[in-house]
């Protein structure tokens, strides 16, 4: 027997689930799409795949420290023996013990012509062993410059991570203020439905004409129509912030946050010289010139002495006979032709020296001038949210007057819609000054290193 009770209570429970996991999917909080373009960005992918290459460098270098063995293996086999020797036959004197008579032999013994073959196979292997010593500083500095490779891939990566936390702020807040028009735009539309059914009775009334009620019928649908175009932008827009994020386009997607009091810009500013030091870009512009002085010390080191220890070990078997043996050794490479070209090639060297410091000058200072850009429009951005404030007060005014002199019969229906449009359109202009503002915020925080 079925216990529907127990059945129901399985309902509810998955409606909940559904509806929980609803909720996950639709409302997005800013730092979530932060962590969401962190997660699934390519860009961060590949950078992440950038410091595993560059660790695997690091690696590679450090091996340079330890000996190196090889082993070598030699057969060979000949159909035909490789050398061959013939020895002429003849009467050879017969020796009697004493080697004074040899020259005048009287007994003779004959030889007769002899070839001798050998060498038709040789097996031989060994193994060498080598130790560097000292190499001119090039393996010790081969492995600093791989510890600043890594380093820098994870600037790298660090500047990845702030655009995408700049590019996420950047369309969250646009994709709210699409939003936020639609609000005041649906606060028009009643206004404009109120004022409809008004002129509508006052028609009926005789009060105004019929063309006074079409005027605020022609005024709705061009709210309409803009309203649309609106949700369509939104529409457009979620989907790529939903392809930038990663995930799924879901028409219904909510963002929770809201813009918040505006603080004055004197709350975000820093020293800009002192800023300059923590820009990700300036950092990496002090590794590259570290890089260019440890790449000459390199390319120095290329024409100082070398110096190793080996040993090998090395088995023959040829003509069935076979010998092992094991060879130390010391050796002392000098490179003495080297020395001609050496003053080009470090002349060359500390020119992409100067290089480097050239352009990290340039762009540290044009880093500086970033910083005074992204300052000064962040202060005219915060006094044009003054000014729009001031502009809403002087058209609410104005609308307040307007009304008045509408139903008092002063001016006519064209004016009092020419008054709400104004007051409509400071309503837009603010929204859209205070979204500017908040991206003009993230852009200095970002241009200061913060």
């Amino acid at each position: 027997m079925l216990n529907y009770k127990l059945i129901s209570k399985i309902l509810i429970l998955i409606c909940a689930l559904q509806f929980s996991n609803l909720e996950a999917q639709t409302n997005l909080s800013l730092e979530k799409c932060k962590e969401l373009a962190i997660k699934n960005n390519t860009k961060l992918k590949n950078a992440d795949l950038e410091i595993e290459i560059s660790n695997n460098i690091k690696e590679s270098a450090f091996t340079k420290y330890f000996p190196s063995i090889e082993g070598t293996g030699l057969v060979m086999q000949s159909a035909k023996d490789l050398f061959e020797m013939t020895i002429k036959g003849g009467n050879l004197p017969v020796y009697d013990g004493n080697p004074m008579n040899i020259l005048t032999a009287k007994t003779f013994a004959y030889m007769p012509t002899t070839t001798i073959s050998m060498l038709d196979y040789l097996y031989m292997g060994g193994f060498n062993f080598s130790q560097p010593i000292y190499a001119g500083g090039r393996i010790v500095n081969g492995n600093r410059l791989a510890e600043l490779g890594i380093d820098a891939s994870k600037d790298k990566k660090n500047i990845v991570k702030t655009e995408l936390h700049q590019k996420s702020e950047d369309q969250y807040w646009q994709i709210y203020s699409l939003y936020e028009k639609v609000k005041t735009m649906d606060s028009y539309t009643k206004l404009l439905d109120n004022l409809h059914k008004d002129a509508s009775i006052a028609q009926s009334a005789g009060l105004i004409t019929k063309n006074d009620v079409l005027k605020i019928g022609i005024k709705q649908n061009e709210i309409k129509i803009s309203r649309l175009k609106i949700t369509n932008n939104i529409e457009l827009a979620l989907m790529g912030y939903c392809q930038f994020l990663g995930i799924p386009y879901q028409k219904d997607m909510i963002l929770s946050d809201s813009l918040s009091q505006d603080s004055s810009p004197e709350k975000y500013y820093i020293n800009h010289n002192e800023a300059l030091k923590n820009r990700t870009e300036y950092k990496l512009l002090q590794k590259s010139i570290k890089a260019e002085e440890i790449q000459t010390d390199i390319k120095r080191g290329e024409y100082l002495p070398e110096i190793g220890i080996g040993a090998s070990a090395v088995y023959v078997d040829v003509m069935d006979n076979s010998k092992t043996n094991i060879i130390a050794f010391g050796k002392l490479t000098i490179p003495i032709t080297g020395w001609w070209d050496a003053n080009y090639s470090m002349q060359e060297r500390q020119l992409k020296e100067q290089i480097a410091n050239n352009n990290a000058k340039e762009n540290s200072e044009l880093m500086l001038v970033q910083m005074q850009k992204a300052w000064n429009e962040l202060n005219e951005t915060y006094k044009q949210i003054e000014l729009s404030e001031l502009s809403i007060k002087q058209a609410q005014e104005n609308l307040k007057e307007y009304n008045d002199n509408y139903t008092n019969g002063i001016i006519n229906i064209s004016d009092l819609l020419q008054a709400q449009s104004l007051l409509q359109d400071s309503k837009d202009n603010l929204l859209e000054i205070k979204t500017n503002y908040r991206k003009k915020i993230v852009n200095y925080l970002t241009v200061t290193g913060r």
